[in-house]
């Protein structure tokens, strides 16, 4: 069972440098340019990235835009993937506070002792929004799929190679009219989102906005002056062991852009985890999975990389776009601006990319007609076939793997719940354990809810209920079911012990000592949880490697 959930309304910033075309009026013709190369118009284009409308005389920061009418709860981006970045380093953590979301509304808060979810798409090149801004959320987020997209670890070399967090969509919050820009918001009172309130009330308040301003482009202007990027659509990939994949939803004619994407610039020897000792044992530092969504610059040799910095693009639907070697259809290149601004790039440091505080943007350029529903491919370069070769040659199914069970599988195939005896003689698989929707906060501090503890002895007892947050994913907490029993309407009820999570909030802790027994709670509260650091991604054997782009294309 796939679990879908209307999520909180929280979203990352864009900061300026990263989401600016060019800070110049002298070169607004050459910014315009760069959006849209090949100037073509893709007809019945839904989503646009063009300049924003939240811009002074001296920025040009980048926005979505619609490129048509979409009604309120209608999609207005194709699906889209979620990173985790877990253990990371410090060297990391200005890019996790300024480019990530807080784990715990996609239920990717087990993963890991810490994790930072990262969202490219409409999450990443969308403006934000706070209380206080002049234009309000229009965009709202709904769900998350978590599945291994026919990648087992049984049979396949591309286990934990990609996310299994997909499916991430973003509906019209009200009715869109051609040519509105999306806008999304941020949660400021949480304090994962600190840095980027700050920076959204610094862009607010470096605008002078007019009394007739008006978040929206005319489509003639989108067209001339912004790029299409809703011409592909997820799917599971024709590519064995590919997982998920891009595929086109139009014709897409011999040279046309396809897709730009500002990248985010990561120092390489930042990508990695940290070396941790979990459960007595030491877990080795290894490279982060968002290494195999990052290119890394040629060097001289054409095989090599000579770059100690990586690139991770952000563009709705890129990342989802494979290796298809000699059968690619797309390349990706330096747009000329990018070239302009860096003319050795391959041999600049992080330091001095960050210094300069300009935007770096690829493109996506097909190099062959692509008909409708063609898989969209890229060439990796040798580089990477020659690591995907070896790891194949080399690759074994992990040890017990066939005793192997994901959650998700759990969930679908475990509709009655054994309880403490039960499991005993019948054990769930060892990767796996239960977990309760429940809010402690709410349960025992407010009446007409679930009223007061009853206590006994040092055990708290409480009647479950449901309130509108319940269902929050940062909500969920691990616990043991006890009991079941039938309700005085037939329904089969459970009676579990709650359990703290690391990642909840001081007021969502059961205090050390009490055992908080909850009853009444129905089968839908109740989910299996991956236990930390036993899905895919962490295999010590999954595939890492970037991919690798030429300087001079």
């Amino acid at each position: 069972m796939i679990s879908r959930l209307l999520f909180v309304l929280i979203f990352i910033f864009r900061n300026a440098h990263f989401v600016t075309c060019e800070n110049s009026n002298a070169e607004q013709d050459t910014c315009a340019a760069e959006l849209n190369p090949n100037d073509q118009h893709i007809p019945g284009c839904r989503l646009y990235i063009a300049k924003s409308t939240l811009n002074n005389e001296a920025s040009t920061r980048l926005g979505l835009f619609t490129g048509k009418k979409i009604k309120r709860g209608q999609a207005i981006a194709p699906p889209d993937i979620m990173i985790q970045l877990i253990d990371y380093l410090s060297s990391l953590s200005d890019f996790v506070s300024l480019y990530s979301f807080e784990p715990g509304q996609f239920g990717a808060q087990f993963e890991a002792k810490s994790v930072a979810s990262i969202l490219p798409g409409v999450p990443s090149v969308a403006q934000m929004t706070i209380s206080t801004s002049p234009v309000k959320a229009n965009a709202v987020p709904f769900g998350i799929d978590i599945d291994e997209a026919d990648v087992p670890r049984t049979t396949s070399p591309g286990a934990g190679a990609s996310t299994h967090y997909h499916n991430f969509t973003f509906y019209a919050r009200q009715d869109l009219g051609e040519g509105s820009e999306i806008f999304i918001a941020l949660e400021e009172k949480e304090p994962w989102f600190e840095k980027k309130t700050k920076l959204v009330q610094s862009r607010d308040n470096s605008i002078q906005f007019k009394a007739d301003f008006k978040p929206q482009r005319k489509l003639d202007w989108l067209i001339s002056n912004g790029i299409c990027v809703s011409n592909m659509i997820p799917k599971k990939s024709k590519i064995e062991g590919a997982g998920r994949g891009a595929f086109a939803s139009t014709m897409i004619r011999k040279g046309s852009v396809i897709a730009i994407s500002p990248v985010l610039p990561i120092k390489r020897e930042s990508a990695m985890t940290k070396r941790m000792k979990v459960s007595g044992k030491v877990r080795a530092s290894k490279p982060q999975q968002l290494i195999n969504y990052c290119f890394a610059l040629k060097g001289e040799n054409d095989a090599d990389s000579s770059s100690d910095v990586l690139f991770f693009p952000t563009a709705p639907m890129v990342n989802l776009i494979n290796h298809g070697g000699n059968d690619a259809n797309v390349k990706v290149q330096l747009s000329q601006n990018t070239k302009k601004r860096y003319t050795n790039l391959s041999s600049s440091s992080f330091e001095e990319i960050s210094t300069k505080n300009e935007d770096i943007i690829i493109e996506y350029v097909a190099t062959k007609d692509i008909y409708i529903g063609d898989e969209i491919t890229l060439d990796y370069g040798q580089h990477w076939t020659n690591a995907w070769k070896k790891h194949v040659t080399e690759w074994k199914p992990p040890l017990n793997s066939h005793l192997y069970s994901p959650s998700y599988v759990m969930d679908d195939v475990a509709g009655l719940l054994r309880n403490e005896k039960e499991q005993k003689d019948h054990p769930y698989p060892a990767n796996v354990l239960t977990g309760c929707y429940y809010r402690y906060s709410t349960h025992v501090t407010q009446d007409g809810i679930a009223g007061k503890p009853k206590k006994t002895g040092e055990a708290s007892i409480i009647k479950w209920k449901m309130d509108r947050r319940t269902f929050d994913y940062r909500n969920l907490r691990p616990c043991n079911i006890m009991h079941r029993e039938k309700d005085e309407n037939g329904q089969i009820m459970y009676t579990a012990m709650m359990r703290n999570s690391n990642s909840m909030k001081e007021e969502e802790m059961i205090p050390k000592g009490e055992m908080h027994i909850v009853n009444y709670i129905p089968r839908n509260a109740i989910k299996f949880l991956d236990k930390m650091y036993s899905t895919d991604m962490h295999l010590p054997n999954a595939f890492r490697h970037e991919i690798l782009l030429s300087e001079d294309q």
